[in-house]
């Protein structure tokens, strides 16, 4: 039987079904997703990469898993929500590290950081080709001692541009 149905996110027009992948497939993508962030972010082991991702990503995932595991190499990460629904798998996650290398910006403070991040990615063919990521950002800026500063008050905000007639 095949493992194919039709349906899917948008409203399949009968003329032009949809097929979407069912469990199997999720799985799968899921399966791909936890590798990535047990066995690449979570130990900084770098060899996965062209594993796991397309080409166009290569060199982004190593730059950003690189800089990581310099900046916090005792980084432990936890994966709190995994879901898949067709070519997408959403992660939430809780990072902490102890902060003992440069990251960015902010030389080592010896602190422990502590940061969420919700990553939705988005696979095909097995591989990851891209995604969206939410991390508090602003949270790991005030754990490392920094501060995040408002749009200077002498920057005004330009109107939007209106057509003619508007």
């Amino acid at each position: 039987m095949p493992r194919w149905f039709l349906g899917g996110r948008r409203r399949a027009s009968r003329t032009s079904p949809q097929l979407v992948v069912l469990p199997a497939s999720l799985d799968a993508n899921k399966a791909v997703v936890r590798r990535y962030l047990e066995e690449v972010m979570g130990t900084g082991d770098l060899m996965l990469v062209e594993t796991l991702f397309a080409p166009a990503m290569f060199e982004r995932v190593r730059r950003a898993v690189g800089n990581l595991h310099r900046a916090c190499p005792d980084w432990r990460l936890t994966i709190d929500e995994l879901v898949a629904e067709g070519d997408q798998v959403a992660v939430h996650w809780v990072a902490r590290g102890t902060h003992t290398g440069p990251w960015g910006d902010f030389p080592p403070t010896g602190r422990l950081v502590t940061w969420s991040e919700i990553y939705i990615m988005q696979l095909a063919d097995g591989k990851i080709i891209g995604g969206l990521r939410e991390a508090n950002i602003h949270e790991v800026i005030d754990q490392l001692g920094g501060q995040v500063m408002p749009p200077s008050a002498g920057a005004q905000e330009s109107e939007p541009e209106r057509g003619a007639g508007e």
